[in-house]
């Protein structure tokens, strides 16, 4: 029996905090299945008045809060952030460079 694939992704607040600011929720979950959030960002939801709507989607297993990374999985997402930075586009020569807006969680 083949079980559909899960579409999973880890969000910083910014996303999420738009999607609800603008009642359009629905967009993410049309991408998504399961959205990881870090357990220190949650002060920063309740700034922007989510922390509500925020615990209603962790209720209904939308969105699973992390307890704050160790010193040595930071250190590991850090690796792997700075390797993903840099990477070949299909049918394009030159490579997408991205660069994050910023690292507070690092």
């Amino acid at each position: 029996m083949n079980l559909p694939e899960l579409r999973a992704v880890v969000s910083n607040t910014g996303q999420l905090i738009s999607a609800l600011q603008c009642g359009r929720m629905d967009i993410l979950r049309q991408f998504y299945d399961l959205i990881h959030i870090p357990a220190s960002e949650m002060p920063e939801y309740e700034e922007h008045g989510a922390k509500q709507e925020i615990r209603a989607l962790v209720e209904v297993g939308f969105i699973v809060v992390h307890d704050d990374l160790t010193a040595s999985e930071r250190e590991l997402a850090r690796e792997i952030a700075q390797k993903s930075h840099i990477r070949q586009c299909p049918g394009i020569r030159s490579q997408l460079i991205t660069i994050p807006r910023r690292r507070r969680w690092l």
